[in-house]
């Protein structure tokens, strides 16, 4: 397995399985099951449909820094992912290219697209297409071929590129996520799957084929991944196993970390940071190798992420490691006869005590944004955009010095509230499979659009009531 640091392998290895953004590098490539950003076109195409919001990336590397010979390698990423959700499904779409350089001499690019969809409660399933390119550049060595028997030079072309300066392929990428009852996830995903001859002469090269396999979850606030990955290349086959942590320390700045143990007494480690202010997300990594790499002093990554539309709530991204909520006991047709007042789920936030050494000017700022919770809280939005908005002010107001106290218990509420929402869900759902064989068409219709209109503004997954409606409807 080449990777964010590689060795010898990763020098001489056409289009091998590298990390494309910062936040996979500080994991050592333990991301194939976290997955939920636009650089997952590359870790696991289904990973995409965990985007919320259409969003673009970027990334500059330069592996190998300050090797002995003053070569120097650089590697550009860019992509673009776009949320698609269907009539009761989530999907995406994503497009991204990829170059790997060396000065003017050597060129590999990947022009992919890429597109997700769920199928069920758990499943995912992605694939993308791709476009590989590898491009060899005019050089005075190119234009005067070694004999390698007598190390003369010939005064020829090379004959391996005399037929072709560049080489172009179509191949295919494949991943899938599993979520399970815990919270957690399961991520495979395969790369080159038609494994495609890259060779400009008779040779055979094929461009390497790479099985992932991954678990993560969030357990204390932190996010924890493994992966095993297998490599098949022209010659050889490599595995590795990495594990890698990330923890938010604050709502804007992260950190992380990795390990990866290999075939061949590979052995690399790895540290991340990141700083988000919405829109806008900076993530960078090192890593360094405790093998190979001779006269390196490291690599170095940098990735940015320009996310558009409104900020997404911690509350509703945290959503997607939480436990899978399990069907609950049946309740008494009486006890929910009576609609339940949303109004109830949050109570209002208590404004905040003044504080003397405010300026006018934030104190005036402070009291417009707490306005604007009010005024969400009286036409009873989605309590993921409250969390959205306590978001934006608990993050600018806790710089300035102030005592954001009220905001965190208005957060905690928030969050406890979500889960009283998920419960009386599950309860009337349960109440509705064990009532409906005895309802007319009409009440099963009526009781599921109050059921949905009742509780998809809480962030309860209401897929299931909705996919029941439709076939209601269908049947009438």
């Amino acid at each position: 397995m080449a990777s964010f640091l590689g060795g010898p392998t990763a020098l001489l290895a056409s289009f091998e399985p590298v990390p494309l953004g910062a936040r996979e590098a500080g994991f050592t490539e333990a991301l194939n099951a976290v997955s939920d950003d636009s650089f997952a076109v590359v870790t696991n195409p289904a990973g995409l449909v965990l985007v919320e919001k259409p969003e673009f990336s970027t990334t500059y590397a330069q592996p190998f820094a300050s090797l002995d010979d003053g070569s120097r390698i650089s590697r550009a990423f860019l992509s673009f992912t776009r949320p698609q959700p269907l009539r009761f499904r989530k999907a995406a779409y994503a497009a991204s290219f990829f170059r790997t350089s060396l000065g003017g001499l050597y060129a590999e690019d990947t022009l992919s697209g890429a597109a997700a969809r769920e199928f069920g409660e758990r499943a995912i399933l992605g694939a993308t297409g791709k476009i590989l390119r590898r491009t060899y550049g005019a050089s005075a060595d190119v234009s005067r071929a070694i004999q390698t028997q007598t190390g003369v030079t010939s005064g020829g072309a090379d004959p391996l590129l005399s037929s072709a300066r560049a080489t172009t392929v179509f191949t295919a990428d494949v991943g899938a996520l599993w979520k399970l009852n815990n919270g957690g996830r399961i991520g495979a995903a395969m790369r080159n799957v038609t494994r495609p001859d890259l060779a400009a002469g008779d040779d055979f090269d094929p461009a390497p084929v790479t099985f992932d396999l991954g678990w993560a979850a969030q357990r204390w606030g932190i996010l924890l991944a493994a992966n095993y990955s297998h490599v098949r290349y022209a010659d050889r086959r490599e595995d590795a196993l990495s594990l890698g942590v990330e923890r938010w320390i604050t709502t804007r700045v992260g950190l992380r970390g990795g390990i990866l143990t290999g075939s061949h007494e590979r052995g690399e480690g790895s540290v991340g940071l990141s700083y988000r202010r919405f829109p806008m997300q900076f993530d960078y990594a090192f890593g360094y190798a405790l093998s190979d790499a001779s006269g390196s002093s490291g690599s170095h990554i940098l990735s940015m992420t320009f996310r558009f539309g409104d900020q997404i709530s911690p509350i509703k991204k945290s959503r997607d490691f939480r436990p899978t909520v399990k069907n609950a006991e049946p309740m008494n047709p009486v006890s929910v006869s009576a609609p339940l007042r949303r109004e109830e789920i949050v109570l209002p936030m208590v404004p905040m005590e003044p504080n003397p050494a405010l300026t006018p000017d934030v104190a005036e700022t402070y009291a417009a944004v707490l306005d604007a919770y009010a005024a969400k809280i009286k036409k009873n939005e989605p309590i993921e955009d409250r969390a959205a908005l306590l978001e934006v002010l608990f993050s600018d107001f806790e710089e300035r010095g102030l005592d954001t106290r009220v905001i965190k218990i208005e957060m905690a509420a928030l969050e406890r509230a979500e889960a009283d929402a998920s419960r009386h869900y599950s309860a009337f759902w349960a109440y509705y499979k064990n009532s409906k064989s005895g309802a007319t068409g009409r009440d099963r219709t009526s009781f599921l659009h109050w059921l949905i209109e009742t509780f998809r503004p809480t962030g309860v997954d209401v897929s299931e009531a909705e996919r029941e409606l439709e076939k209601n409807l269908k049947n009438k």
